[in-house]
């Protein structure tokens, strides 16, 4: 009988194999990075789309404003969510992001070498999308122009829209940042360093802090960006040579290690698969490890699946 491990109270989560209780096999397959199954047929359900949507990218001089913008705009889309009716959630007169991105001020420096119309001297952005109907465009637009004017965005400097045209182009200044991160990897000849990691609501801006205090220290080029509404980042270390990728290396277990002290997981989007195992064993532990172990040869007993993904040989 297989037991069941306590998972870390993180929004997004996708280190190991999904073990709570009630346990949906759908919820084990999904994650279970082809090692468990090969998927040949799937079913799925379309949701109506939305009425239109509000957007807007929010630009901040203060790091303090914008993370209490973004807390400002959790607690209002979160107590949205409870709500049990879907279509009030769909079409309420609430705040009720469904989207909130970040970008830190290297990750602007970055953005503008694609989008020279972006603002100089800010400490961050935040990328938001709000979904709404005709009947609540007014009081919507109303709620989210008091909640910036709170936290002191940058109001005049920033960029909004109701139309589905503008927000493609917001939405390709989100896409320009991986892009321009890339083209700094082929230029440096070095490989980036990239993080993954999710942390507990209450830990995440320290765990915030403690990243660029290390980045800044080290001189290593980097760039921070993602969902920060699910308190999950991506740090972009960019190396220019040997040593600094040694260094980053390095750099990248720390963050792994404060990540497990703060109750977080070690990848919330990408998965473990072959690099990440050595570091899966480091957060979760020899008994964690032996009991997906069992699960995989109940259903994959001679161990022919996705090879080396999450596993160590020995464990199975």
């Amino acid at each position: 009988m297989v037991a069941f491990h306590r998972r870390p109270k993180v929004r997004k989560n996708v280190s190991g194999y999904f073990n709570e209780q009630p346990l949906d096999a759908i919820d084990l397959f999904i994650g279970s990075e082809g090692t468990l199954c090969v998927i040949t047929e799937i079913e799925l359900r379309l949701v109506n789309r939305p009425d239109g949507f509000f957007s807007g990218i929010v630009f901040f001089e203060r790091h303090e404003d914008l993370m209490a913008f973004v807390e400002g705009v959790k607690a209002k889309s979160f107590a949205r969510a409870r709500i049990d009716d879907a279509e009030a959630f769909l079409y309420g007169s609430d705040i009720s992001a469904s989207l909130v991105e970040y970008f830190d001020d290297r990750a602007l420096g970055f953005i503008r070498e694609k989008f020279p119309e972006t603002p100089e001297g800010m400490a961050g952005a935040i990328f938001f999308e709000q979904e709404m109907s005709g009947e609540t465009e007014d009081v919507l637009l109303e709620q989210w122009s008091a909640l910036l004017e709170k936290h002191n965005a940058d109001v005049d400097g920033s960029w909004f829209t109701t139309t589905d045209a503008d927000r493609e182009k917001m939405r390709a200044f989100r896409h320009a940042l991986p892009v321009a991160v890339n083209e700094r990897v082929v230029r440096n000849k070095q490989k980036k360093i990239g993080t993954d990691m999710a942390v507990p609501d209450e830990n995440f801006a320290g765990f915030l802090k403690y990243q660029k205090e290390m980045l800044d220290a080290s001189g290593i080029e980097y760039v921070i960006f993602g969902h920060i509404g699910d308190c999950h980042l991506h740090a972009n270390l960019l190396p220019k040579t040997e040593e600094d990728a040694i260094r980053a290396r390095h750099i990248y277990g720390r963050f792994i290690a404060q990540s497990i002290m703060l109750g977080g997981c070690i990848s919330a989007e990408h998965g473990i698969g072959k690099l990440k195992s050595k570091y899966l064993y480091v957060a979760m532990g020899e008994r964690y490890l032996n009991e997906m172990a069992e699960l995989k040869n109940m259903f994959d007993p001679k161990g022919i699946l996705g090879r080396g993904n999450m596993f160590d040989g020995k464990y199975l």
